[in-house]
Protein backbone atom coordinates (compact mmCIF):
# COMPACT_ATOMS: atom_id res chain seq x y z
CA UNK A 1 0.00 0.00 0.00
CA UNK A 2 1.15 3.71 -0.57
CA UNK A 3 2.22 5.77 1.96
CA UNK A 4 -1.17 7.94 3.37
CA UNK A 5 -0.56 12.12 2.55
CA UNK A 6 -1.96 15.17 4.58
CA UNK A 7 -3.83 16.54 1.82
CA UNK A 8 -7.40 18.47 1.67
CA UNK A 9 -9.21 20.75 0.04
CA UNK A 10 -11.61 23.67 1.25
CA UNK A 11 -13.98 25.12 -0.91
CA UNK A 12 -15.65 28.41 -0.79
CA UNK A 13 -16.86 30.95 -3.00
CA UNK A 14 -13.46 31.24 -4.65
CA UNK A 15 -13.54 27.48 -5.39
CA UNK A 16 -11.62 24.60 -4.37
CA UNK A 17 -8.51 25.19 -2.96
CA UNK A 18 -6.03 22.28 -2.46
CA UNK A 19 -3.88 22.16 1.03
CA UNK A 20 -1.70 19.89 2.64
CA UNK A 21 -0.24 19.52 6.01
CA UNK A 22 3.14 17.66 5.04
CA UNK A 23 5.70 20.60 6.49
CA UNK A 24 3.01 22.65 8.24
CA UNK A 25 4.98 22.82 11.24
CA UNK A 26 8.39 24.16 9.49
CA UNK A 27 6.17 27.12 6.98
CA UNK A 28 3.91 28.27 10.30
CA UNK A 29 7.17 29.19 12.66
CA UNK A 30 5.73 32.39 14.01
CA UNK A 31 6.89 33.57 17.39
CA UNK A 32 4.92 33.31 20.29
CA UNK A 33 3.37 36.71 21.68
CA UNK A 34 4.76 37.19 25.47
CA UNK A 35 1.94 38.71 26.33
CA UNK A 36 -0.57 36.16 25.01
CA UNK A 37 1.45 33.58 26.27
CA UNK A 38 2.06 35.02 30.12
CA UNK A 39 -1.97 35.49 30.40
CA UNK A 40 -2.53 31.67 28.77
CA UNK A 41 -0.18 30.22 31.27
CA UNK A 42 -2.41 31.83 33.75
CA UNK A 43 -5.42 30.22 32.44
CA UNK A 44 -7.82 28.34 34.96
CA UNK A 45 -7.75 26.01 31.45
CA UNK A 46 -5.21 23.17 32.84
CA UNK A 47 -4.52 22.30 29.56
CA UNK A 48 -4.14 25.97 27.84
CA UNK A 49 -1.77 26.68 30.73
CA UNK A 50 0.30 23.69 31.01
CA UNK A 51 0.71 24.30 27.18
CA UNK A 52 2.49 27.90 27.71
CA UNK A 53 4.07 27.72 31.07
CA UNK A 54 7.37 27.04 29.70
CA UNK A 55 7.11 29.92 27.59
CA UNK A 56 6.69 31.87 30.33
CA UNK A 57 9.75 30.43 32.07
CA UNK A 58 11.82 30.41 29.32
CA UNK A 59 10.85 34.03 29.21
CA UNK A 60 11.59 34.75 32.55
CA UNK A 61 15.23 33.41 32.62
CA UNK A 62 16.17 35.27 29.69
CA UNK A 63 15.15 38.42 31.98
CA UNK A 64 17.11 37.27 34.90
CA UNK A 65 20.17 35.81 33.35
CA UNK A 66 20.42 39.35 30.59
CA UNK A 67 21.34 36.49 28.08
CA UNK A 68 19.82 37.11 24.73
CA UNK A 69 18.31 34.28 22.91
CA UNK A 70 19.97 33.60 19.40
CA UNK A 71 17.83 34.32 17.08
CA UNK A 72 17.14 30.75 15.72
CA UNK A 73 16.37 29.52 18.99
CA UNK A 74 13.30 31.20 20.09
CA UNK A 75 9.94 29.87 20.74
CA UNK A 76 8.13 29.37 17.97
CA UNK A 77 3.39 28.33 17.81
CA UNK A 78 5.07 25.58 15.66
CA UNK A 79 7.42 24.15 18.32
CA UNK A 80 4.46 24.05 21.23
CA UNK A 81 2.13 21.95 18.52
CA UNK A 82 5.70 19.54 18.54
CA UNK A 83 6.33 19.28 21.91
CA UNK A 84 2.50 18.86 22.71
Amino acid sequence: KGKAEANFEIHHYAGSVPYTATGWLEKNKDPINTTVATLFAKSKNSMLSHLYVDVVEEEGNSAKTGVKKKGGSMQTISATHRVS
